[in-house]
């Protein structure tokens, strides 16, 4: 049987946990978790949110490995809002050590020299990781990503992962790499943007709504739209944060 489940991962304060220097706080990255919920749920997810303390990263990994269960048809919706960071594709210099949770679990994969990060609670969430967690879902899921952090355009991977991802996964990114994600006061830029658009009556594709919310936030953001897993073409023209429909015998 299939499901539509989703997991909103939000922080506006930092424990110390694995930080050298714990992240600075932010307005609104919580609101965005929240309101991302109601959006997804109002349209049949079932969703779970994990805000400030409760965002460790011990949840949010067990939150995701809960989800690897979904069976082929179902579709999982993450939305992570906070801090994002990256870190040098390179092996750590014993001269200056890195927390357990900021080493790369492979090395010289990036072309652009950098691993991308999320920040939650007690320590980072590498690309690396979170693709290892990703190649585990089954092929014919559907996840779609929605990441409003700084440099998050590659937090997923573009190329093919090693080990392989069966899922069909989009991610929206807030930015590219290079890119930082700005707090509008109420909801971050990025969410803001996207929670006016869905408001306005959005109707369209996957990348018909990036280019919606790219249109709101540039020249100071410029949002992504990403792949990896095999292309699911009817999963990219569908309207994001629907469930998938009941199947006919």
């Amino acid at each position: 049987m299939s499901a539509a489940i989703s997991l909103h991962v939000g922080l506006d304060s930092y424990g110390a946990g694995d930080y050298v220097i714990r992240p600075t706080a932010v307005r609104s990255a919580e609101a965005d978790a929240r309101a991302l919920a109601a959006l997804v749920d109002a349209e049949g997810f079932s969703p779970t949110v994990l805000t400030g303390p409760r965002a460790t990263r011990a949840e949010v990994l067990r939150a995701l490995r809960e989800a690897i269960a979904l069976p082929a048809g179902s579709q999982l919706v993450i939305s992570v809002s906070g801090h994002g960071v990256q870190i040098p594709d390179t092996p750590p210099a014993p001269a200056h050590p890195r927390p357990a949770s900021a080493r790369n679990r492979k090395v010289g994969d990036e072309p652009d020299g950098f691993d991308e990060a999320w920040c939650l609670y007690d320590g980072f969430l590498v690309d690396d990781e979170l693709a290892e967690v990703l190649a585990g879902f089954a092929a014919g899921v559907r996840i779609f990503v929605v990441s409003d952090t700084c440099h998050s355009g590659t937090m997923l991977p573009r190329a093919p992962a090693t080990p392989p991802i069966a899922a069909s996964i989009l991610h929206l990114a807030a930015c590219d790499d290079a890119g930082c994600a700005f707090d509008r006061g109420d909801h971050g830029v990025f969410t803001g943007a996207l929670l006016d658009v869905w408001a306005a009556g959005f109707a369209g594709s996957h990348p018909a709504l990036r280019d919606a919310v790219r249109a709101r936030t540039v020249p100071l953001q410029r949002p992504v739209l990403t792949a990896c897993g095999p292309i699911d073409v009817e999963f990219l023209a569908a309207r994001p944060f629907t469930p998938p429909r009941p199947r006919l015998r």
